[in-house]
């Protein structure tokens, strides 16, 4: 590898990195609320490269910025590191999305028995569907605070709540079960408190069950800091002196 190639990269590299960091976006007190912080040009380019590859929106756009300067002065001196790193960008960009909808589905999946207690309520003081969902979306936080919300706008601008129900909760979602006893329940015209009690023990025990899956999984993930962290210190501490030792004494 020629030195003068991988020299001036590195100098790219380089002014790259200082130029992101002294152009980044300081908070500044003396600005009024409504003027926004300024944005430095490689976040700038970070922010248009997202709107062209929605693959890596799950990146901080300065980083973004960052790596794309890089991969664009790698392509003259190694195109083979510059597709890796697009490639590599984007697959981890893809692993948060995934591991961000699990976090969420899991927060949603926790919150489903204590809306579902809310709801029950809101039944029982005699409020229809419609209204206990509106006023759910005052109390329940989000994520399921926003869904909530979802049902209600479109409710009130004159949809059916089946619909606005159908609309508000796509497939795969925790509230899918609820959101079809609802609206089953708004065109047959049967009571739906015993559904939604019903609905709250089956949340509950699914909630359980996704406690004790974490707390199974935990040994596992126990593994990763056991053995890269606990046991080369292990070996450092007790293995290497006692090696050494050994070797001097046959030297």
């Amino acid at each position: 590898m020629r030195p003068l190639p991988v020299a001036l990269a590195l100098a790219w590299t380089g002014w790259i990195l200082v130029g992101g960091w002294l152009h980044r976006p300081l908070p500044r007190p003396w600005m009024q609320p409504t003027c926004p912080a300024q944005t430095g040009w490689v976040e700038q380019l970070g922010v248009r490269v997202q709107l062209r590859a929605g693959v890596v929106a799950e990146l901080a756009p300065l980083s973004v910025g960052l790596l794309t300067m890089f991969a664009v002065t790698m392509v003259v001196f190694s195109p083979a590191l510059s597709v890796s790193i697009v490639i590599g960008t984007a697959i981890v960009s893809r692993w948060q999305s995934i591991a961000r909808r699990r976090r969420l589905k899991l927060r949603m999946a926790e919150q489903v028995p204590q809306l579902l207690d809310l709801l029950r309520l809101c039944l029982d003081a005699g409020l229809s569907s419609r209204s206990a969902i509106s006023r759910l979306a005052t109390l329940v936080p989000d994520p399921l605070g926003a869904w909530c919300r979802s049902v209600s706008t479109r409710s009130d601008r004159g949809a059916p709540l089946r619909d606005a129900l159908v609309a508000a909760t796509g497939k795969g979602h925790p509230m899918e079960l609820v959101a079809r006893t609802l609206a089953s329940s708004e065109t047959s015209g049967v009571a739906v408190g015993p559904a939604v009690e019903e609905l709250s023990a089956h949340a509950r025990a699914a909630v359980g069950r996704l406690s004790m899956e974490r707390v199974r999984r935990l040994p596992v993930q126990m593994l990763l800091p056991l053995v890269f962290c606990t046991l080369p210190a292990f070996i450092l501490v007790a293995v290497v002196p006692m090696a050494v030792t050994q070797l001097r004494g046959l030297l």
